[in-house]
């Protein structure tokens, strides 16, 4: 089955929706889960056929080393900016969602940067660690900055 890239788009987001709420969007993924995710990304980039399951697989493969290359982007910045990301024992991805959204709707002129980055300053700003003054002061937290990890 042929699709043009809008429906294929869609497609693929539904069927990852589908397979994730089947699978269970925490289950732990292997190396050889992501390395055969990762095949089905390459036969795609390569131009190979296109069929349901390796969209879906493809998308998986890509979404995670994306995510992984943010976060360790994400990792070098904070360790350049002094900053520290600390959420609260009971955060939930539900919680996450929320906040990213406050920090779009409070920031709409950043909405053309990397959309990894915005979210994690959102969840940056929102959830600081507390810094310490001196080993004989009390807990102080920084007002935090704000805006694409400080750029």
């Amino acid at each position: 089955m042929q699709l043009n890239a809008r429906k294929l788009t869609i497609f693929v987001a539904l069927e990852a929706v589908l397979l994730l709420a089947a699978t269970g969007a925490n289950a732990e993924t292997t190396g050889a889960d992501l390395s055969g995710r990762c095949d089905s990304a390459q036969n795609l980039i390569q131009g190979g056929v296109v069929d349901t399951m390796s969209a879906v697989t493809a998308s998986q493969c890509v979404s995670s080393v994306d995510g992984l290359t943010i976060g360790l982007q994400i990792g070098a910045l904070l360790d350049e900016s002094g900053r520290s990301y600390c959420p609260p024992k009971d955060f939930t991805s539900s919680k996450a969602i929320a906040t990213v959204q406050e920090f779009f709707l409070e920031y709409p002129e950043l909405s053309g940067e990397e959309a990894g980055i915005l979210a994690a300053d959102a969840l940056i700003t929102a959830y600081p660690c507390p810094s310490r003054l001196n080993a004989q002061a009390a807990m102080v937290v920084d007002e935090p900055p704000r805006g694409p990890l400080d750029q």
